[in-house]
């Protein structure tokens, strides 16, 4: 076995994120909480504001553990703490967390809501394009019809375009970045990858029963920054199904025809306790 790489510096810095109003258009059960794509870019970028010479464009081992929830702050700046593991081979280990005061006592409590590693990535290709032509059993839904019955966000979250075709090898969907709705970071837009969540999440309404939503990845490899304005194609294959647990890989190819981003593994789960139910439309035709 070889040696296991040693921490050579750790720190937890306080991390501060002005919140744009488009933050209050994502919404679960009532709740506004943080984007998990939003706290995986603050995060990259608070890594390179401390470890300069980091690599943020590939990353591993990501777990969103708790919502952040928005709805319980008073000013329009997200206060968190963010805790960093910096290794000797490059990694950057980094959890997004936030301290509360707690009970007649005041004691503190420290939640952990987002963790992942940042790690070096050699000079590799991109994957090729894997986008097939379109599937006999294609089902087709409207992404109007996503938004107003399937996957509850408000407007600014509604950045899947056209129609997502779906069937049991996957989903295909068009994913937009839109201009001017959060502030530039070193991941690019963090639109389209959300968007691509939304349509993994019809898929798992319609071919495993469930309303399920990204609790982690594997592994996410940036090739190219996605750029607000644009559209990018997202495909969706499923690797796991299996009761409340998904998993899936997704790919982003632009319209030059490059691989923009590359994540593996995307866990999804329902996260509702059972209370969120795809409506039996969509179901309709789905051998059980």
């Amino acid at each position: 076995m070889g040696r296991v790489p040693q921490v050579v510096s750790h720190k937890q810095v306080t991390l501060q994120m002005d919140i744009p109003s488009c933050w209050y258009d994502h919404c679960f059960q009532g709740r506004t909480v943080l984007p998990a794509v939003e706290a995986v870019q603050h995060l990259a970028a608070s890594v390179l504001s401390h470890v300069p010479d980091a690599q943020v464009m590939s990353m591993q081992e990501a777990s969103f553990e708790k919502f952040f929830l928005l709805d319980r702050i008073d000013s329009n700046v997200l206060h968190a703490l963010h805790e960093l593991h910096v290794y000797e081979d490059g990694r950057v280990a980094s959890a997004l967390l936030s301290r509360t005061q707690a009970g007649k006592a005041q004691y503190t409590r420290t939640k952990r809501h987002v963790r992942l590693c940042f790690v070096p990535r050699g000079l590799q290709s991109p994957p090729p394009a894997m986008f097939p032509a379109e599937a006999p059993d294609c089902f087709r839904i409207d992404s109007s019809r996503v938004y107003s019955e399937l996957v509850p966000f408000r407007e600014a979250y509604h950045n899947l375009r056209g129609e997502i075709r779906l069937s049991p090898d996957g989903a295909q969907a068009e994913a937009y970045a839109p201009p001017g709705k959060t502030e530039s970071g070193p991941l690019g837009s963090p639109f389209p990858l959300d968007a691509a969540f939304h349509a993994a999440c019809v898929w798992g309404q319609r071919y495993a029963g469930i309303v399920a939503f990204p609790v982690g990845f594997d592994s996410r490899t940036l090739y190219h920054p996605t750029q607000e304005g644009e559209t990018y194609s997202a495909l969706i294959r499923p690797q796991q199904a299996k009761e409340n647990d998904l998993v899936f890989d997704i790919w982003l190819q632009g319209r030059d025809g490059e691989i923009y981003e590359a994540v593996s593994g995307v866990r999804m789960r329902d996260v509702s306790a059972g209370r969120m139910r795809p409506p039996a439309w969509v179901r309709e035709g789905v051998q059980d």
